[in-house]
């Protein structure tokens, strides 16, 4: 499905498998068609990350699939027990953007996933630090939880892709509510799918504003 939604969308878009921790998923991710997989070694020993990233990155770029992996440790913002918070360090992601090939590289420089409100107080230094040391893309998870300035510090920066799945859910549940308190007896969900939806694409309209398209 979605890989039929990219393809026939007017734009370049990506089908993309987020933190995806298994590598045979990952793989199966690969010959399902996805365009862009992401697996998320960052729970792992550095070395057993460098060594399950670097198998992930050889199968898909067979297959013409580019691969994102993550140094450090993005937290939650509810706390999740198998997922630590560890900031990246500078050796630790040049080791892996060396070694494994990736595409693109997250990383943990004070951003926090699904914070409802900004809160996340970014490193700014230790990002220019592993900007200069690594060649590949950045991509910051957690965009949800950062101040609109922060981002476009952000945008000016070396990150090229920002996850901002929160905000869009939040725009839906917001545009969902709305509209059922405006219409109590509606129940045909195209009619208020009709209505949610140019929420969600207002607010994924601004954050691409706030990017610099």
């Amino acid at each position: 499905m979605l890989r039929s939604l990219a393809q026939r969308a007017p734009v370049p878009v990506c089908a993309h498998l987020d933190h995806t921790y298994d590598v045979n998923e990952v793989l199966r991710g690969v010959d399902l068609g996805f365009s862009s997989v992401m697996f998320d070694g960052s729970q792992l020993a550095l070395a057993d990350n460098i060594t399950a990233t670097a198998r992930v990155v050889q199968y898909a770029h067979a297959a013409g699939c580019s691969v994102e992996a993550e140094i450090g440790s993005v937290p939650y913002a509810e706390g999740r027990a198998h997922i630590k918070s560890e900031i990246t360090e500078v050796g630790d992601a040049v080791r892996l953007a060396f070694e494994t090939g990736v595409d693109a590289l997250a990383v943990s420089v004070g951003n926090v996933h699904r914070l409802n409100t900004p809160g996340a107080v970014i490193d700014f230094d230790r990002l220019a630090q592993i900007a200069a040391a690594v060649s590949v893309p950045l991509v910051i998870h957690g965009t949800s939880g950062i101040s609109d300035q922060d981002i476009q510090r952000l945008a000016r920066a070396r990150v090229a892709k920002f996850n901002i799945g929160t905000r869009l859910r939040q725009a839906f549940g917001s545009g969902l509510r709305d509209t059922l308190s405006r219409h109590p007896g509606r129940f045909d969900r195209l009619e208020i799918m009709a209505e949610v939806m140019p929420v969600v694409s207002a607010e994924a309209m601004r954050i691409m504003r706030l990017l610099g398209a």
